[in-house]
């Protein structure tokens, strides 16, 4: 954003990005102006978020059930969850996105159990604001979900309450305000998409028209389940993956659940508000996430639920205070234990874990490559891209997934007296004009694993080793040097 001077449009190394509103770039934009251009920098508003996120848990236990233990043990179970603290570490939408649910739940608790103030509307539409500008239409979703299956569940009740008031204008005209304007404007913004981003194609399709086939292909047609076998495997995979991600807590959930889930089915059947209310926390979403979602290798889709399984775990151990004493102890035990356990693996083994393979490949490309040289990655998957920039550390540029010989000869211009590397597969390269072909020198070509490229392989493929598997797709890595117009002359 600073290079390109564009605040309002993401853009990913030339491209459009309109998958997300722009809150979390701004958000980690501010603390690097602040505190400098750096990871450190980078990760804190996931790292604030994270601490606002236990403080929001336990804050809304309280306003569920009124009782100090069960609120203590949930916030100290949302503190040692293992999830939470991974994310609370990465400048990922996540934290930012559940922090802003949790605020919208706790103040809607409270409007229907009769708090009915101006203040807790707007800080609602606040709430939902937040995710939605973190997370755009899908967090639209997920954080209005549960309150609308909620209100169906509990319509009745809700009437005798007389909370129509749910429909009052301090909470829909500022959420209308806080959640559509960023879509408001890049609807009607009929410029040309190219003048935003550098490699936009069609280059003179408008801003507006671009987002709505962005919409339309990219969000509707690749998040969308692709049937029977795909929600399957969602069923098989999402329960394991949850309950190792936010394991032990998730575990002792549902032991309470099968072991003590008497008090839990007489609040069921009583229409207890509290215990609806924690149940529509997770059961739509999961079913959302397995019906309708894509990616079921993404288990940190799974984060929201974490708040309403703590609250659940923690609500179990209260129950049980007075016939098992001991277990409030151990829970509080294990959850300290775990924060220092967790952090400690964070931040003296995790740094050098993730900075291993670079490691490796700096000492594989360093007496190769310099750092003056530019990279550009066409056929490519983007986070290759972003390890080769960060390995040379400067900005590079990415060609795109099928880069043609206009392309390629408009960003070779760009970069002229400078020697360029371009790392893609051969079949990409077959399709260049055969004078852009000639101007190339073939450094290496190694063939990649199947389906898709290994990190592994991809420093062996730069290092001019051999791979470890045959397979389809085949690496190349290219070198171009561009004499300046004098020199030529």
């Amino acid at each position: 954003m600073p290079e390109n001077g564009h605040y309002l449009v993401p853009t990913y190394y030339g491209y459009l990005h309109l998958g997300k509103p722009p809150l979390m770039n701004w958000l980690v934009l501010g603390m690097c102006k602040i505190f400098g251009f750096s990871l450190w920098a980078s990760r804190l508003p996931s790292l604030l978020a994270g601490a606002s996120v236990v403080a929001l848990i336990y804050l809304l236990a309280v306003r569920l059930y009124r009782h100090a233990l069960t609120a203590q043990l949930a916030g100290l179970m949302a503190a040692s969850s293992y999830t939470m603290l991974v994310h609370s570490r990465l400048a990922l939408t996540d934290m930012v996105m559940l922090a802003g649910m949790l605020m919208l739940y706790l103040n809607f608790i409270a409007v229907v159990s009769g708090e009915q103030s101006r203040r807790r509307f707007f800080l609602a539409a606040v709430g939902l604001g937040v995710v939605v500008m973190v997370k755009g239409h899908v967090g639209l979703i997920l954080s209005t979900l549960p309150i609308a299956v909620f209100c169906i569940v509990e319509r009745r009740s809700l009437k005798e309450t007389g909370t129509g008031v749910l429909f009052n204008p301090w909470f829909w005209c500022p959420a209308l305000i806080f959640c559509f304007w960023w879509y408001a404007i890049l609807l009607s913004t009929n410029t040309p998409a190219s003048e935003f981003a550098a490699h936009h194609r069609p280059a003179e399709q408008s801003l507006s028209k671009a987002f709505v086939s962005f919409f339309q292909e990219d969000e509707i047609n690749a998040r969308a389940s692709g049937g029977f076998s795909r929600i399957g495997e969602n069923i098989l995979r999402y329960p394991v993956d949850f309950l190792r991600i936010s394991c032990p807590w998730s575990l002792l959930a549902l032991a309470g659940f099968l072991f003590w889930g008497k008090p839990l089915f007489r609040d069921l059947a009583e229409k207890r508000r509290e215990t609806v209310f924690l149940l529509c926390l997770v059961v739509p979403l999961f079913l959302f996430f397995t019906f309708v979602v894509r990616q079921p290798q993404r288990s940190r889709y799974l984060l929201p639920i974490v708040p309403g399984i703590v609250i659940f775990a923690a609500r179990f151990i209260a129950l049980k205070a007075d016939a098992i004493p001991w277990a409030v102890n151990t829970a509080r035990s294990l959850s300290l234990v775990l924060i220092v356990v967790f952090n400690i693996l964070f931040v003296y083994v995790g740094p050098s874990v993730r900075q291993n393979p670079f490691e490796q490949l700096v000492m594989d490309l360093k007496p190769r490559v310099s750092a003056d040289h530019v990279i550009l990655v066409g056929g490519m998957w983007p986070k290759w891209h972003t390890y080769a920039g960060a390995i040379l550390g400067r900005k590079t540029d990415f060609v795109g997934y099928t880069p043609n010989s206009d392309t390629i000869k408009h960003q070779l211009k760009l970069h002229e007296g400078e020697t360029i590397y371009v790392l893609m597969d051969r079949t990409y390269f077959a399709l260049w004009d055969k004078s852009v072909q000639d101007s190339f020198e073939i450094i290496s070509e190694r063939r990649g694993i199947e389906g898709r490229i290994e990190f592994r392989d991809l420093i062996d493929s730069l290092a001019g080793r051999e791979l470890r598997k045959e397979n389809t797709l085949n690496l190349m890595l290219l070198k171009y040097r561009i004499e300046p117009e004098n020199e030529q002359r």
